[in-house]
């Protein structure tokens, strides 16, 4: 029944979220200078993650936008200024990164990049919506804009320290001769054996519950199918 189904899914749901989010372990807040959140406004958690990265792992970048001068509008709307105080406010949370203990009514730790989530989505079908995306994907579309900011303004350019030289080897089986072929990329893709993951009883678990969960659905499915006849 639907019901079923709905019951089923939440429990995939909850089991998948209980990893991710270590469900169960005691873990100890952290806060002050260098330890700044960005509140998920609802399946943003892709984008948070990837600005998190660039900002806290990728040092020549933060430097040159801090050094950038910030637009002096009240409510600034373009991508330079708007990841600039991003930065500023990583770097130097203050009030946005407290003791949890010490909240005020209505207050919360983190900051909300609303305004910088719309402009670097803008125009782009899947990002501009509020629905989950890819962080790999998002990465590299926030690269063509970092690229755009550089056209504007050439103290800005940082995309070269993101990016890495691959060299690809090509061999004719027949001649044996060998071609190699330079290309600039971003990301290097690593293959990892399932059974190195930390929580490899977990997904076997999961393996074995597959096919009922799937004999769940086509059953739903042909009931679905036998009431619309």
């Amino acid at each position: 029944t639907m019901n079923e189904l709905e019951i089923a899914a939440n429990m995939n749901f909850k089991f998948e979220c209980d990893n991710i989010l270590e469900s169960g372990v005691a873990l100890k807040p952290v806060f002050g200078s260098g330890y700044l959140g960005y509140v998920n406004m609802g399946n943003t958690c892709y984008m948070n993650s990837v600005l998190q990265v660039l900002i806290n792992c990728v040092g020549k970048i933060s430097n040159k936008y801090l050094a950038h001068s910030a637009s002096r509008s009240e409510v600034p709307t373009d991508f330079g200024t708007l990841f600039r105080n991003l930065i500023h406010y990583t770097e130097n949370p203050g009030k946005y990164s407290v003791d949890p203990e010490g909240l005020k009514p209505g207050q919360e730790n983190g900051v909300r990049p609303a305004l910088l989530k719309s402009i670097i989505g803008k125009g782009h079908p899947e990002f501009s919506s509020t629905r989950q995306q890819d962080a790999h994907e998002y990465f590299l579309h926030l690269i063509t804009i970092l690229e755009k900011e550089e056209r504007k303004t050439p103290n800005l350019a940082c995309s070269e320290d993101l990016c890495f030289e691959v060299e690809d080897r090509i061999q004719c089986n027949a001649s044996q001769k060998v071609l190699y072929k330079s290309r600039k990329d971003y990301c290097l893709s690593l293959p990892i054996p399932l059974e190195k993951a930390s929580n490899y009883a977990a997904a076997q678990a999961w393996e074995v519950r597959k096919p009922s969960w799937k004999r769940l659905v086509i059953r739903l499915n042909l009931k679905t199918m036998s009431s619309i006849k």
